[in-house]
């Protein structure tokens, strides 16, 4: 019955079919505390040491176990959990949402004027990199770069420090450094803010389902509930934009005949 309860727990659960999410929960420990005297009755608690992973695409393959770890004494177990919420934002998606802003938008200083084509965005380790077409008064791109970062107020990921890369800086400075005065990187700044908050609070929702007195498999219940949602950061993919905000809650395992 152990190990059957221990291989239950080690089975990934969907948090999103829609992003492809899954939670995976892995036991590496389990620990009791003493015994005690409650009335008539004798008691203890039995805690699972977890480890727990965000993965996404298919469904995680995990290998059954064939010996279940020792059962430690010690100080009654916390029951707090801490798990990844993660929501995934295109670069073509992304594309598509500053497009829709900033491609058409034209740019005066004075005598020049330019107009946006296109835009192009690029992720470099932590720094995102946007490539912007021009044609008007200067014909070709110029690319920005900025860390782009989660807002819990707005439940958006936005671009702190977004400026010209320094290439760009010091030929804009040669050749056009009117570019540099005009509007263009403060309406590019706003453009560049993605509202992330519909996936996470649907991942939330689903999570807290899952929470909620689940029967995992016979005899093995899990039940818990989040109390809190902290921001983690933003992590950038070739392809992709994520912003991990972490929930964190109490949950219990509980297991008929352990």
């Amino acid at each position: 019955m152990r190990r059957s309860g221990w291989n239950a727990a080690l089975q990934p659960y969907q948090v999103s079919e829609q992003y492809r999410t899954w939670l995976k929960i892995t036991p590496v420990a389990i620990q009791m505390a003493p015994f005690r005297t409650v009335g008539k009755t004798i008691q203890s608690t039995i805690g699972f040491q977890t480890y727990t992973e965000t993965a996404f695409g298919d469904k995680p393959v995990v290998n059954a176990v064939n010996q279940v770890p020792d059962l430690k004494l010690g100080a009654a177990p916390s029951n707090e959990f801490k798990i990844g919420l993660v929501s995934e934002l295109s670069h073509a998606e992304a594309e598509r949402m500053v497009a829709d802003t900033v491609v058409g938008q034209k740019f005066n200083y004075g005598k020049y004027a330019v107009e946006v084509t296109s835009i192009k965005l690029y992720g470099d380790a932590n720094t995102l990199a946007i490539r912007a077409g021009l044609k008007g008064s200067l014909d070709g791109y110029i690319y920005f770069k900025g860390v782009p970062y989660y807002d819990p107020v707005t439940k958006s990921v936005t671009l702190k420090d977004l400026d010209y890369d320094l290439d760009t800086r010091s030929f804009l400075v040669k050749t056009a450094n009117w570019v540099l005065q005009s509007k263009l990187r403060k309406s590019l700044q706003s453009a560049l803010t993605f509202p992330v908050g519909e996936p996470i609070d649907e991942a939330k929702k689903q999570l807290q389902a899952l929470l909620t007195n689940r029967q995992i498999t016979k005899g093995v219940t899990l039940s818990g509930k989040i109390d809190s949602i902290t921001p983690d950061q933003v992590y950038l993919t070739p392809g992709s934009i994520y912003a991990v905000v972490f929930a964190k809650g109490k949950v219990n395992l509980h297991v008929d005949g352990l």
